[in-house]
């Protein structure tokens, strides 16, 4: 006897979400009730430019996609009308925080970053953070700046050697 239609779609979409959370490192639980179609599609779109996806998912089937992967810790928060976004980057947290301070029917229940359970408010504080590309500028201003600063005094030297003999040379002549 075979697998019904809808228990057969189950199992492809668990094993689907499964794949995903095993590729990501973190992953952020929200509840979205009152948000229209469009809304949610604008959500999808922010989230989606910076590296991220995000789906809605009954608990009951996030709850068995998330055995055996790092996102284990986020079973006793899957609750409500859940929404996961995840991404192998946290820089995405911005964008949903960003968005949640916009549309108060997004409300940010918590999330997980490399196994580790987070609440809503360490979610914030991580939307704080630079991301990987602003540190990356910052470490290359740190370090072009003594280089700048060499640069400036080496090509200073000449110019003020220049000038002493210049003054030595017209002091000499007269």
């Amino acid at each position: 006897m075979g697998l019904s239609v809808n228990q057969q779609d189950k199992r492809e979409q668990v094993a689907g979400l499964h794949n995903s959370f095993s590729e990501n490192e973190i992953a952020i639980v929200l509840h979205y009730p009152g948000l229209t179609v469009s809304e949610f599609s604008a959500l999808r779109n922010e989230v989606r430019g910076a590296n991220a996806k995000i789906e809605v998912v009954k608990n009951t089937l996030a709850r068995l996609a998330i055995e055996g992967t790092i996102f284990e810790c986020l079973k006793d928060i899957l609750t409500g009308p859940t929404a996961i976004a995840y991404s192998t980057e946290p820089g995405f947290a911005k964008k949903i925080v960003e968005f949640s301070k916009k549309n108060d029917k997004l409300k940010v229940i918590g999330g997980a970053l490399n196994g580790q359970l987070m609440d809503e408010k360490a979610v914030r504080v991580l939307a704080t953070l630079p991301s990987l590309d602003e540190l990356r500028a910052k470490i290359v201003g740190v370090i072009s700046a003594p280089a700048r600063s060499i640069a400036s005094a080496i090509h200073g030297v000449p110019s003020a050697v220049a000038r002493v003999i210049s003054a030595y040379a017209t002091e000499n002549k007269g």
